[in-house]
């Protein structure tokens, strides 16, 4: 299917559309451009291809679009978290191609004939790697939010907001709606780090054959969370805010 004909084309990240316009699978892009998966510090295909993910006209149609598994008001409320100004573009279009589900993982590329197989790389793993199994119920995802754990509780309001898959991938979800405007920024920010971790570490994999150990992809959302503390936010794709929530740094109550 050509991208211009799903809905993809110039209102998504560039990099997928180089997947279906030059017939790569996921696998082969990483081959050819291991810079795709998000390593952060350098300028990678998502970065110098990207296309404006959200330019007016689109996020005024997205606000509107299904997510699968979300309300109508809720799918609104997904659109809005992930253009939140706070974030860094590449968490961005990270957000965005989980919403529609078009993150190239296996299954969805398997799905349109650019993969061998749909099944997880992690070693011992045989379930499809779904977007869903890949961000929360992949041993490896698991794990990693077992452990960064102590990064996200501390910004759950008590008696409020429950950890969930929705919460966690989209922003949404029991008690979320009610949270303080800084206190969602911190606890939003501390997520999509953790997701950005998973998303790396899992190219790392496929690309070069690199295993990242569990604290090592810990290290690698804390470290992210340490890089939205960065003095100049709002130019070289890194977001717009002036001032990131003192709860997003990592120890610090």
């Amino acid at each position: 299917m050509h991208p211009h004909h799903s809905g993809y084309g110039n209102s998504g990240p560039a990099v997928l559309y180089l997947i279906w316009s030059r017939g790569w699978d996921g696998d082969r892009l990483l081959e050819v451009h291991p810079g795709a998966c998000f390593c952060s510090g350098h300028h990678n295909l998502w970065e110098v291809h990207r296309l404006s993910v959200f330019v007016k006209s689109f996020k005024d149609r997205e606000q509107v679009s299904r997510v699968p598994g979300l309300t109508l008001g809720e799918a609104q409320q997904a659109w809005k978290n992930a253009a939140h100004p706070a974030l860094q573009n590449r968490h961005k279009d990270l957000a965005w191609m989980v919403a529609h589900e078009i993150l190239p993982v296996r299954a969805v590329m398997h799905s349109r004939g650019m993969a061998k197989t749909s099944i997880c790389p992690r070693p011992g793993c045989s379930s499809p790697e779904t977007v869903r199994h890949l961000l929360w119920e992949c041993g490896a995802a698991r794990d990693l939010w077992a452990a960064t754990g102590p990064l996200y509780q501390r910004n759950l309001p008590a008696g409020g907001a429950q950890m969930s898959y929705h919460l966690a991938i989209h922003g949404v979800g029991r008690g979320a709606t009610d949270m303080e405007k800084e206190d969602f920024t911190a606890l939003w920010l501390t997520l999509n780090a953790i997701k950005d971790a998973i998303w790396v570490t899992r190219n790392l994999l496929v690309a070069k054959g690199v295993t990242v150990p569990l604290h090592r992809a810990k290290h690698i959302a804390s470290s992210t969370l340490e890089g939205y503390r960065a003095p100049t936010l709002g130019r070289g794709g890194r977001g717009h805010t002036r001032r990131v929530p003192a709860a997003t740094v990592p120890g610090r109550p």
